[in-house]
């Protein structure tokens, strides 16, 4: 049996979690990581989230993706920083932070609670 996995708060992550590198190998360790959902294969829902070193309202982002990772947890959740990564981007993303669903612009900066609560529900869906 795997052993539980802690609450994800993305400043208790440490980099022997399953969540962390998996989808960007480039991030670097004691840096913030990349979260990557463990359902990626069965969730209907996967959130990108783009940010960079240099942007301010990012940390916030961090603390978004948390609660989204709590709060929903069959969603495929990844946070990508720019500053880091080698992997294409996206032409939606021109700003941070950028909020991707399921492949398309979801939010420009960083969505409100009520916006993630009716964007990710089952009944928002």
């Amino acid at each position: 049996m795997a052993p539980e996995q802690p609450a994800l708060v993305p400043s208790t992550l440490q980099p022997d979690s399953s969540y962390y590198l998996r989808a960007c190998p480039t991030a670097i360790p004691n840096k913030r990581p990349v979260l990557t959902g463990e359902k990626e294969a069965k969730s209907a829902i996967r959130v990108e989230i783009y940010v960079a070193d240099h942007c301010l309202s990012c940390e916030y982002a961090y603390e978004i993706a948390g609660t989204i990772a709590e709060k929903f947890p069959a969603v495929d959740l990844r946070i990508i920083n720019l500053s880091q990564t080698t992997e294409p981007i996206p032409d939606a993303v021109f700003a941070t932070p950028t909020y991707l669903l399921n492949g398309r612009l979801w939010s420009l900066g960083n969505p409100s609670s009520a916006d993630i609560q009716a964007r990710l529900s089952p009944e928002g869906q």
